[in-house]
């Protein structure tokens, strides 16, 4: 229904083919085809323009999982995440960074139209928070560490359930 009504949005998948590409290419119609994007696995510059450009980051895995890298990678550029209480992503509606929602497809509408409907990149920085504080105390509530120079592309997350800081050149 979204891309129904609005030939401007797009919908991008992006990530490795599992096996599940052209079965999910066979269920877009054929009205639809341009406005679906299957971009597959995005590196370096490719994912922070992806992030930048994205007015939303949806993540809704059935089974459980732990907190997702890149739910965080998208917090870290601002991009609102939508996710599902499978993706743990400890504190994200207290701080106003994205929506948790039920694992199925009324819910997660009616939250992608609501992203959809901010007006402008000011509502989507009061998300994240004046100078990223927001995601500061999301920071200090989970334990993870999303560092990020002014001027660089570098993003480095750490967390104590890593074995190992991982600088991720985005």
């Amino acid at each position: 229904p979204i891309l129904e009504k609005d030939d401007q949005v797009k919908l991008a998948i992006v990530g490795r083919d599992d096996g599940q590409e052209n079965k999910l290419k066979k269920l877009v119609p054929s009205s639809l085809k341009k406005q679906v994007i299957f971009a597959g696995p995005l590196y370096q510059e490719d994912v922070k323009a992806f992030f930048q450009f994205a007015k939303c980051f949806i993540i809704t895995p059935r089974y459980f999982e732990e907190t997702s890298t890149a739910s965080l990678e998208s917090l870290s550029y601002g991009t609102p995440v939508i996710t599902t209480y499978q993706a743990q992503i400890p504190y994200l509606r207290d701080y106003h960074a994205g929506y948790v929602v039920e694992n199925n497809e009324l819910d997660i509408r009616l939250k992608v139209d609501k992203v959809l409907k901010l007006p402008d990149e000011e509502i989507k920085g009061r998300i994240i928070g004046k100078e990223g504080r927001n995601i500061k105390v999301f920071e200090e509530q989970t334990g993870v560490n999303l560092e990020m120079e002014e001027g660089s592309a570098d993003v480095r997350i750490s967390s104590p359930f890593m074995k190992f800081s991982e600088n991720m050149n985005y």
